[in-house]
């Protein structure tokens, strides 16, 4: 995943097809009843300079509480709604990166393909899932089954933050040579970072941003689970959905300290091998 570019297009294409098949399990959505909600809405991503907003359409039942449910503890929908917001803010941020600095560099020509590649890696891929799941969160139900439901829908496609975690290193360290390198590519960031809409975010922190994440949610579901009573009614579903975030995010982990290691010994055993992995 993400070894060639994907126009923003083609990546709104193939991850809504993935996802809506996922939640719907691999048939069209019914149409809305008492039970189930159309519940289509629009994301609107940051558009290519001059270009119109792509649009993400989502189709999946609305996750609904029981009528059995007990009243949440207050604590837990606290920590709901910040889960809530963690995710807006972190999709806020992940659209400044690609609307002020990935799509101007690769549309001004700034690095070459390669460079392009090995610095935004698939930003715009992560930026489409987070822009699901942030939209998935918001749907109607009760806040810890809503989150649940739509964290087990689009875990699946967290595969796509091993392969950037495993290029981030990479990433940073083709970003600090490309910064002297390059000729007006520094004042070019610089520029773009002077921009209101910026404030003031360096390239390097936006890219380091879904790795943070990616820490953050097992954290966040351990929060959610120690605050929401044993006998709730929709406890499995909770545990599922924290087993998920919590294996995810153990895979990606290993496979970082795997490249970390592969890189580090390749370059202990070759005196030019430091050379080639930059």
């Amino acid at each position: 995943m993400g070894a060639s570019m994907l126009s923003p297009h083609e990546i709104d294409l193939k991850i809504r097809t993935d996802v809506s098949r996922a939640v719907s399990g691999g048939r069209k959505p019914s149409p809305p009843s008492a039970k189930t909600t159309d519940g289509r809405r629009l994301i609107f991503s940051p558009g290519e300079r001059r270009s119109k907003q792509h649009i993400v359409h989502v189709d999946a039942p609305v996750a609904h509480a029981s009528p059995t449910a007990t009243a949440l503890n207050p604590q837990a929908e606290k920590i709901c709604a910040e889960v809530r917001q963690t995710e807006a803010a972190y999709l806020t941020d992940l659209s400044i990166a690609l609307s002020v600095y990935v799509r101007p560099a690769i549309g001004e020509h700034m690095l070459t393909p390669e460079d392009a590649q090995a610095i935004f890696i698939n930003l715009e891929e992560l930026y489409r899932c987070a822009s699901i799941l942030s939209e998935l969160m918001e749907r109607p139900g009760e806040s810890v089954v809503v989150l649940a439901s739509a964290f087990i829908k689009v875990t699946p496609f967290f595969k796509l933050y091993a392969f950037y975690c495993r290029s981030c290193e990479r990433s940073l360290a083709t970003l600090a040579r490309c910064r002297l390198a390059v000729p007006g590519f520094n004042e070019f960031l610089l520029r773009q970072q002077a921009l209101p809409e910026c404030r003031g975010l360096q390239l390097e922190s936006c890219l380091i941003k879904p790795v943070q994440r990616l820490t953050e949610y097992p954290l966040l579901w351990k929060a959610v689970l120690k605050n929401t009573a044993r006998s709730h009614p929709e406890r499995a579903l909770l545990e599922k959905a924290d087993e998920l975030v919590r294996t995810v995010s153990m895979v990606v982990n290993q496979k970082l300290k795997d490249e970390v290691a592969y890189l580090k010994a390749v370059e202990e055993a070759s005196p030019t091998g430091s050379r080639w992995l930059r």
